[in-house]
């Protein structure tokens, strides 16, 4: 199948596909049942339904299995047939990837405290399966393993997935010797809201420029003294 073709591709497609798949019966019985089972959970006919990765995967998402009967590992069965089948129309990102990993990240990982290894595992078959060495890594490359976790394949929450990769690969960037140079950057989720003073009563601001002021002239000994008086007993930050 074409690229042009894969980019119209809907689960129809999909269905036709495996029946012409070099694959046992009982193998297609099993891909088309939950190519079937997805189109029906999502309301729609197959043929309406595109075979995006993305887009399934966000509309699974909000899907509840045990409200349709069905139970998780039957949902997770569900799932992984759906990824398989998906693999005839264009290429997917394999879940658990048995790429070896090259000598030159072994050596920088390997004194890593587990939970902080485990999650660096994928990105680092990724890497190796390019033939990236930790002197070769850039942006794009990262960048690329992002496109797939995100496009490539259904697994859920892939932006707490990178958001995770993103704090571990700083961190060695910062503390691991011969680690690629390269920032992830994380986008900073702290809301804050500021309002302007005009927004409130004269006499409110009066009374935080006060207490700010009592604050910082107030004698050192006194404080202790003033303190349910006059205000707080060191000058207040900008941002309280």
């Amino acid at each position: 199948m074409s690229m042009t073709t894969t980019s119209r591709a809907s689960l129809a497609n999909v269905i036709a596909l495996i029946s012409q798949a070099n694959l046992s019966e009982r193998q297609k019985q099993e891909l088309r049942s939950a190519v079937r089972t997805v189109a029906r959970l999502l309301d729609g006919e197959p043929a309406n339904i595109a075979a995006d990765p993305a887009g399934l995967r966000r509309r699974l998402e909000m899907i509840a299995p045990q409200a349709h009967g069905i139970s998780r590992g039957r949902w997770s069965n569900i799932r992984s047939l759906l990824w398989k089948a998906l693999g005839l129309v264009r290429p997917m990102m394999a879940g658990r990837s048995l790429q070896p990993i090259l000598p030159a990240w072994k050596v920088l990982t390997v004194n890593l405290p587990f939970g902080r290894s485990v999650r660096l595992v994928p990105v680092l078959r990724f890497l190796s399966a390019r033939g990236r060495a930790p002197t070769d890594v850039t942006m794009a490359d990262l960048e690329d393993y992002r496109e797939a976790i995100f496009n490539d394949r259904l697994r859920k929450d892939p932006e707490k997935t990178w958001d995770q990769l993103a704090w571990v690969w700083n961190w060695c960037r910062r503390e691991v010797n011969g680690w690629p140079a390269v920032v992830i950057e994380r986008p900073s989720r702290r809301v804050t809201y500021v309002l302007p003073w005009s927004v409130f009563p004269a006499s409110f601001k009066h009374d935080v420029d006060s207490s700010a002021t009592a604050g910082r002239r107030r004698p050192r000994r006194a404080r202790s003294i003033w303190a349910f008086n006059t205000g707080p007993a060191v000058a207040l930050r900008c941002s309280t």
